[in-house]
């Protein structure tokens, strides 16, 4: 399915999955070092450098110490993730339809 890569809003959000599945891993802030943003005022500063499909704990070793909470939202629930909170979101390989 599609796949957003790790990252942050700089905005509270809610998501309300209307159908299908969304798999999400999910870091407090407080794993930011662990994650390896690119640099503040890059394109991509609200990004993650790692991959977490294929991770390089060569080139991010504080990786392996990042605490992952992952969530599996169907139809029907809703989740709330506060700014700044990491997420990477996997919609299932099934129709998906999400209100955020």
């Amino acid at each position: 399915g599609a796949r957003s890569i790790l990252h942050f809003d700089q905005y509270d959000n809610l998501f309300v999955q209307i159908s299908g599945w969304k798999r999400f891993r999910v870091y407090d802030p407080q794993q930011t070092r662990c994650l390896y943003p690119f640099p503040i005022h890059h394109p991509l500063d609200t990004r993650a450098q790692v991959d977490l499909e294929a991770p390089d704990l060569a080139a991010f070793p504080r990786l392996s110490e990042a605490v992952c909470s992952e969530v599996l939202l169907g139809p029907g629930q809703a989740l709330f993730l506060p700014a700044y909170w990491w997420h990477e979101v996997v919609t299932e390989p099934h129709d998906s339809l999400t209100v955020s």
